[in-house]
């Protein structure tokens, strides 16, 4: 369980960079799957179960990706980026479902 997900992280197993880091992570709420967001740019989905990454999303912020996190039923998830974006993820096919940016003005 948690304990060979650990070794996983441990292990730099998530991803190919040197030095790469875990910024951020947050659990779905069925706790199947784990969103990531390593180094600067990468934000990988892992199941849990198999500890092997289901998708890994490159078409996102401009730049660095400073948190990630599940919506409550597991739908969406969203992502922040220093570009000042947020965007909203569609869960089942880990398309752009829309983006916001939080310095245009309305």
């Amino acid at each position: 369980g948690l304990q060979a997900l650990e070794e996983t992280f441990k292990t730099g197993k998530v991803s190919k960079r040197p030095n790469a880091y875990i910024k951020d992570l947050s659990f779905s709420a069925d706790a199947k799957f784990i969103l990531v967001n390593c180094f600067q740019d990468e934000l990988k989905l892992m199941n849990t179960k198999n500890k092997q990454f289901k998708a890994s999303i490159d078409d996102h912020h401009k730049a660095n990706v400073i948190c990630c996190k599940f919506s409550p039923n597991n739908k969406l998830f969203f992502s922040a980026g220093e570009d000042n974006n947020i965007i909203v993820w569609d869960s089942s096919n880990f398309k752009r479902f829309t983006t916001f940016n939080m310095t245009e003005s309305n």
